[in-house]
């Protein structure tokens, strides 16, 4: 209606105006067709109407989009841009929206150190200016929604009970102004903490939750992601076939959300249990189109994992074979220490020293698997953890055959 009027001032602030009440909605329904020419036309309107609020509000949302559609390197400029304006501005509200676009834009790339600094410090700001539970007019509250990366990035540091802490914070804060979308997502991200540690009952109860909630409030944002980690926590559990219907799952909502991380995720999970149930050729195919999309969108922490699962899916033990392999987990987990990733590094070794193990390659395997349980014991899981549980079997496997030769 707007664009059928004579382009006057008032017109063209009614367009800024109505376009930022829609970016809330299309980010929510995982940005369909037309979102970035909306959004684009605004900010062009915003700068030359000299609208500074309402030009952070458009980058927020610029950022936000290229981090999801695959160009995380563009996200964090417009993520860069959206800080510096909101600080010169000095206006809390969009420094905290501007510090989410940070942690998500950073997220995608995995180096989750960033994440850490940012989060932490726009926490500090919303708590001591009591902005917790304010939405700023975007339609859900930055403090919990930078609680969760905040509080899973220190969890994927290997910090698992702070994380899970700061989890709670923002779940509590969600609960009490009532938000479900953001109840959703937390229990969302929870999974990302508890998968990691190991555990496969409290994986499986968050993802279920946050499905229920996002089919409830008929949210598309963050369902693929839950499906995915439901997968992981039947994959925890044995329970193979549960997993690769999740997984599928998952993988067909992320192709359609046109979500590349998520993409490259949903493929190693299901790589990963379609190796366990015998499904080698496809279980491989799996992994090498994560490590592609991983690469393509310089999704950092899927790449290093997606190394560690392709050089493990091994069968054929020739010298050649065994070295290339060999060389690829190690290069997955240098990727993964160089991001600080601890939890995924450990796994890398676990993975490491079980496909070393089954080599022959009995001395190398152990040094893998003790680094593995030193990984776990400094990050203090628990003896239920099935990581933990896992590396101590194969320690165990490799003693018993170290006594009988």
């Amino acid at each position: 209606m707007l664009d059928a009027q004579s382009e006057s001032l008032e017109n063209k602030k009614e367009k800024v105006d109505v376009s930022l009440k829609i970016a809330v909605l299309l980010a929510y329904s995982s940005f369909p067709e037309g979102s970035i020419e909306i959004m684009e036309n605004a900010e062009k309107l915003a700068q030359e109407l000299g609208d500074e609020k309402s030009f952070v509000e458009i980058l927020a949302f610029l950022s936000f989009y290229h981090t999801n559609i695959g160009n995380p390197s563009l996200g964090q400029e417009y993520a860069e841009k959206c800080f510096n304006s909101a600080e010169k501005i000095k206006d809390f509200g969009l420094m905290a929206q501007s510090a989410f676009q940070f942690c998500v834009a950073y997220w995608a790339t995995g180096d989750v150190a960033k994440v850490v600094d940012i989060g932490s410090k726009a926490i500090h700001l919303l708590e001591e200016n009591h902005l917790e539970k304010d939405s700023f007019g975007v339609g859900y509250s930055p403090y919990t929604i930078i609680s969760a990366y905040y509080g899973v990035a220190l969890a994927w540091m290997g910090r698992f009970k702070e994380g899970s802490n700061i989890l709670e914070k923002g779940y509590r804060n969600a609960c009490e102004v009532n938000d479900k979308f953001m109840m959703g997502f937390i229990q969302m991200f929870s999974c990302a903490i508890t998968y990691w540690a190991g555990y496969g009952d409290s994986t499986i109860a968050h993802a279920q939750e946050a499905i229920k909630i996002y089919e409830e409030t008929e949210s598309s944002a963050g369902l693929d992601a839950a499906w995915l980690h439901l997968g992981g926590g039947y994959y925890i559990r044995g329970e193979y076939d549960k997993a690769i219907d999740a997984g599928e799952k998952s993988l067909n909502l992320a192709k359609a959300f046109g979500m590349p991380v998520i993409v490259s995720w949903s493929n190693i999970f299901l790589a990963m249990t379609l190796w366990a149930a015998g499904d080698l050729k496809r279980a491989k195919k799996c992994a090498e189109d994560a490590l592609r999309i991983a690469q393509e969108s310089n999704a950092k922490q899927c790449e290093g994992v997606a190394w560690t699962r392709l050089g493990y899916m091994v069968k054929e033990m020739t010298p050649a074979i065994i070295e290339k392999a060999q060389h690829q987990i190690r290069h997955g987990i240098s990727i993964l220490e160089d991001r600080k990733l601890k939890p995924m590094s450990a796994i890398g070794y676990l993975l490491l020293g079980e496909f070393l193990a089954s080599a022959g390659r009995k001395e190398e395997a152990m040094e893998s698997l003790k680094k593995a349980e030193t990984l776990y014991q400094e990050m203090e899981v628990t003896p239920q953890s099935h990581w933990l549980t896992r590396t101590k079997d194969a320690l165990k496997k490799l003693g018993s055959a170290a006594g009988t030769t």
